[in-house]
Formats: C-alpha cells, sequence, structure tokens
C-alpha cells in the first residue's frame, strides 16, 4: 500500500554527498511503499525511483535495510518497530515512518513520517526550530554540569526530554550527543519515572 511521506527532520552534520541528500530531500510529499527487499518511490513530479534493499539488522526499536542510490552510494533505511512504531504513530498521527540516512551515522539522516496517501503535511519548519532549540539546551546541560549546577542540570534536562521522546536517539545527531547521552544516563533517578523511560531508550555507544 501507498502512503505519503512527510519530511519532518533533517540531521545533516557532513555535506559530504549533496547529490544523496538533495534527493532524499525532493521525498517529501511522495508516495512510498516499502517492502521487504524493495523501497518503492513515486515522487511528486511523477518519476518513479525503484531502489532494492537488503536487511541489515534490527534492535527492540528499529530495523535497518542498506540500498543504494543510482550514484552508488550506499544508504541506510531505518524503519521504527513495536513501541517506538507505536510512539511515532500516536505523536504524529501516522501510519508509521522510516529514515534514510549514509552509511556512516555521523554524516547525515532525513527523516519522514507516513500519512494516508491524500494526506499531505507541512511540519519541517516547526521540528527544524526545535532542533536548534534542542542544540542549544545541550550545550547549557553541559555548562550546568561542568560547573555543579545540579539544580540548573535538572531544568534544563526536563526541557530537552520531551524533543528527544519521539527518538531519543537522535540526540547523536549532535556534535555533544554522546556525552549528552552518559550524562543523562548516569543521572536518571534525578528524573520522573516518564521522564526515565525515555533516558532509558538511549542506547550508548
Amino acid at each position: 500500500m501507498n502512503y505519503r511521506a512527510n519530511l519532518f527532520k533533517k540531521n545533516i552534520l557532513t555535506q559530504t554527498d549533496t547529490e544523496s541528500i538533495n534527493f532524499v530531500e525532493s521525498i517529501h510529499h511522495a508516495l512510498i511503499n516499502i517492502s521487504d527487499n524493495e523501497l518503492h518511490i513515486e515522487l511528486s513530479n511523477g518519476d518513479i525511483e525503484i531502489f532494492p534493499i537488503e536487511f541489515s539488522d534490527k534492535d527492540t526499536f528499529t530495523s535497518t535495510h542498506i540500498g543504494q542510490f543510482k550514484n552508488g552510494t550506499k544508504f541506510r533505511l531505518i524503519q521504527p518497530i513495536g513501541v517506538s512504531l507505536e510512539m511515532a504513530m500516536l505523536n504524529q498521527n501516522s501510519k508509521g515512518g522510516f529514515s534514510i540516512g549514509s552509511i556512516d551515522t555521523n554524516g547525515w539522516a532525513i527523516h519522514f513520517f507516513l500519512t494516508d496517501s491524500n494526506d499531505l503535511r507541512d511540519s519541517y519548519r516547526k521540528e527544524s526550530e526545535k532542533s536548534k532549540d534542542l542544540e542549544n539546551l545541550m550545550k547549557e546541560l553541559l555548562s550546568a554540569f561542568e560547573n555543579g549546577l545540579q539544580e540548573k542540570f535538572l531544568e534544563v534536562g526536563k526541557k530537552i526530554i520531551p524533543l528527544i521522546q519521539p527518538d531519543p536517539m537522535q540526540i547523536y545527531f549532535y556534535s555533544d550527543g554522546e556525552e549528552i547521552a552518559y550524562k543523562l544516563k548516569a543521572n536518571v533517578s534525578m528524573f520522573t519515572s516518564e521522564e526515565q523511560q525515555t533516558i532509558e531508550k538511549i542506547e550508548l555507544k
């Protein structure tokens, strides 16, 4: 079944492959069908792109396939599963979602949620602003920790958690992400049980 792809977040750490990035951005509002071995894309201009994909790995929250663009560059196709899929559907009132990114996890990733074919949305601008807020909050959190400001650390942490709750692993797309992950995990007892659930979904690298 075809669903509408709606771009809602971009994490671009390196612009080493602008051709691939530009193509994936053009998937916004395309009709998508993802099977076990194929990614079928009908772009807004009517062009159809089909990419064979192969299963790579699966964890508690995501399933990853590997594909290859026409320029020879390989990409990761990541789909939420289980509780992660349920949360994505609930938070976005969607049918699911997917991300396409570089093989290098420190490269780039572009995220979409899926809706019915007649349900086109434009939520990227709002999410883009949120990402900037998150980056600034992460810097504040590290500053509070380094200066021993426990109350400030907790205050800023409580602002970060709702922003990463739909996808806690997104913090790794930011330069301070790994350090933030360790700080939150090490101080998880400071937060409420609901906040702890989000922190516990962050897998340490």
